[in-house]
């Protein structure tokens, strides 16, 4: 499955393969974590993808207890603030205008955005 998310070539694409990913979730290991962080600041395919903060939301909740994953999520969405983005918080903990999507009724709100919460 992590061989297909670096094969995107298409938001619905990615939008179906983050779904598979979000799925099998509890058995991602940190490297697997590092990996889709990877991609997902590499491809706009996915980081632009109408579905993707929904999907990077349940995502990161879901690999909340794998140790070391809150430092690979909160890397990867500093190297996406750094590339595309630097309004964005990647401690999740200042709320802009600009800030990621925290929950479904922020759908949409900011294409390619991951949020990470203080505490995971």
């Amino acid at each position: 499955m992590l061989k297909e998310l670096k094969e995107v070539r298409s938001f619905r694409a990615a939008e179906e393969v983050m779904h598979m990913v979000v799925t099998v979730a509890g058995a991602l290991g940190l490297d697997d974590i590092k990996s889709v962080g990877e991609q997902f600041v590499r491809n706009d395919q996915i980081n632009q993808a109408y579905d993707m903060p929904q999907l990077m939301s349940r995502l990161v909740e879901r690999t909340s207890d794998v140790k070391g994953s809150r430092e690979a999520w909160v890397a990867a969405v500093t190297d996406y603030r750094e590339r595309y983005n630097p309004d964005i918080d990647p401690a999740g903990t200042t709320a802009t205008k600009t800030s990621w999507p925290n929950s479904e009724s922020d759908r949409g709100q900011r294409p390619g955005s991951v949020p990470v919460r203080p505490g995971r």
